[in-house]
């Protein structure tokens, strides 16, 4: 035998399950912080899941209705209150603030106080990858926020809202929406 052929057993038989397995177990790990993060979450209905790795500023503040889905590398800054219905769907990488520095005090370039205001995100709502939702606002039902908006004021029912800062692109059926919301037909039910 070549040993050329004998590298290449040694990489097939010993190096790729190698591999194999520190991908399971950073699998694994990511389940298991993501489950320490919502046991974090004391306000919570059953079913509700985060992936992976992410951070809860004063995650007594948060609420998360029934079967909400949350991605890895969540930033919630929960000061203020961050109320998820149920159903709702948050991608990756988003972040969702309930807390903003005050700008109008005695320092440069802001005061050392800050200004909370609650943020509520409606059921049934799918929040894009890389999204900003910024305090204060209030996401209908049934809406969906594209990915990378920075959504900096309320979102109506039913409505897709994408950019920045984030516009209504269109509207969906909010009848149809309703009928199948009445008759429990949830992606997360599935």
């Amino acid at each position: 035998m070549s040993t050329l052929s004998n590298i290449s057993y040694f990489i097939a038989y010993i190096v790729y399950p190698l591999f194999f397995l520190i991908q399971l177990s950073v699998r694994g790990f990511h389940l298991l912080y993501g489950y320490y993060m919502l046991i974090s979450i004391k306000n919570k209905k059953a079913g509700c899941r985060i992936r992976g790795y992410g951070r809860f500023l004063k995650s007594k503040n948060i609420s998360l209705g029934e079967a909400v889905h949350i991605g890895e590398g969540a930033l919630f800054v929960s000061h203020g209150g961050i109320a998820i219905g149920r159903n709702t769907i948050i991608s990756r990488n988003c972040t969702i603030r309930s807390r903003d520095h005050a700008f109008d005090g005695d320092l440069i370039p802001f005061s050392k106080s800050y200004n909370d205001s609650s943020v509520a995100i409606g059921k049934g709502v799918w929040i894009g990858m890389n999204v900003t939702v910024n305090p204060g606002v209030n996401i209908g039902d049934f809406s969906i926020i594209a990915s990378n908006a920075v959504v900096t004021r309320n979102v109506p029912e039913g409505e897709i809202w994408g950019g920045i800062p984030a516009k209504k692109i269109v509207s969906r059926d909010i009848v149809k929406l309703r009928t199948l919301a009445s008759k429990n037909k949830w992606l997360n039910n599935l």
